[in-house]
């Protein structure tokens, strides 16, 4: 900030402004630092070039702390970015800001970097607004108090890995739903998130092939859920390894059908650790594709523990805990509410299955002598 933008620009001569960086041109391999802890409000950071495979470019900070590129990061049909260590901070009026966002026009971007930022008080943290956008990785990010989602994807293969992502969906007079992460693209992969504290869903995933492992989820309505806007003839989307609690309607949704007709992607849906405030631990519609559900464990203040309509395809069941601390557990199968051994009965599933209390220390683990410890299987399918 105390910079000269008629300077050289290096690190004795530094810039001033965001404008004047947006009006340099920037060759690959480039690497443009902003001061640690200071705000750059002149302008949104608007990158005019693109980097390369090899050598992308870099937008980064020097010094202590992430400085608050206040006005946000846009661009428009570029490549090989890479945005680390960066904060956006809108204050108290965020108004529509998003932190960074591609343009809905154009060709969309490809391979953009996003490690290690910090997106608070915005409307929309992370914002994909094209169906040409691909290749993003976005890690090590936090994301809180926005007034929409915390990201929206209308790109695909993304990867969303290891981010924190907090009280989002905050503005009550936005009408449709507000989740931690809004999934409208294909090939979309998140692995070891955090995400808490959210308005509609944790992730709501909307198109084939998604990958969702190892996150922790909690406190809100549905911890993933699927509503099928794919109009396509669907993949399978796999749902594993997750710890989702405090759920009030379901830990896992699959919807009967959506903008793009009805269910038909397949879904493998294995490991996950469910303890949910209120409501279900699952909520599977039928899909015309197939359905796998094991090593699973739902819990808490549920009734019924599960809920599963048969799919149109192959359906496996097996080493699965169900278990209530309301009410007896309760399985309903289409509209039949059964116990264990009658809903193994009338699906021909549930091999290894258990009813007895799980015994979960705080980080949903089994603790020693729960009925769980060793009692799934190596095969999901």
């Amino acid at each position: 900030p105390n910079g000269s933008d008629g300077a050289a620009g290096d690190a004795s001569h530094p810039w001033r402004t965001v404008g004047h960086v947006n009006g340099a041109t920037l060759q690959p391999g480039d690497t443009v630092l902003f001061q640690g802890g200071a705000t750059f409000a002149d302008a949104t950071l608007m990158p005019a070039q693109s980097g390369s495979a090899s050598a992308p470019i870099t937008f980064g900070a020097f010094g202590t702390g992430k400085p608050n590129l206040s006005a946000g990061i846009w661009f428009s049909a570029k490549s090989h970015l890479t945005f680390d260590g960066l904060a956006v901070d809108a204050g108290s009026s965020p108004g529509d800001l998003s932190a960074i966002q591609a343009s809905a026009s154009g060709s969309g971007s490809t391979a953009i970097a996003i490690e290690n930022c910090a997106f608070t008080h915005v409307r929309i943290g992370v914002n994909s607004a094209n169906t040409g956008d691909a290749g993003w990785t976005i890690e090590d990010t936090l994301i809180q108090d926005t007034r929409d989602s915390g990201a929206i994807v209308l790109g695909h293969d993304f990867t969303f890995r290891g981010n924190t992502i907090l009280d989002t969906g905050q503005d009550s007079s936005i009408a449709y739903g507000k989740h931690g992460v809004y999934a409208k693209g294909p090939s979309l992969t998140f692995v070891g998130n955090v995400i808490r504290r959210f308005s509609d869903d944790g992730i709501s995933l909307r198109y084939h092939d998604a990958t969702v492992v190892g996150n922790t989820i909690s406190d809100g309505p549905i911890g993933v859920g699927w509503f099928q806007q794919d109009t396509g003839s669907g993949g399978t989307t796999t749902i594993a390894y997750n710890r989702i609690t405090g759920t009030t309607s379901s830990g896992i949704y699959v919807s009967p059908s959506d903008e793009g007709g009805s269910t038909r992607e397949s879904f493998v849906i294995s490991d996950n650790t469910v303890k949910a405030a209120s409501g279900n631990g699952a909520d599977l519609s039928r899909t015309s594709g197939s359905l796998a559900l094991a090593n699973n464990v739902f819990t808490g203040a549920v009734s019924p523990t599960v809920r599963v309509y048969l799919p149109g395809g192959t359906y496996t069941e097996h080493n699965d805990a169900f278990s209530s601390t309301s009410a007896a557990p309760q399985i309903v199968l289409g509209a039949s509410w059964l116990g264990l051994a009658a809903d193994v009965r009338a699906s021909g599933q549930g091999a290894g299955d258990t009813t007895a209390a799980p015994d979960l220390d705080s980080d949903l683990a089994p603790v020693s002598g729960s009925p769980l410890v060793d009692a799934g299987s190596s095969a999901v399918q």
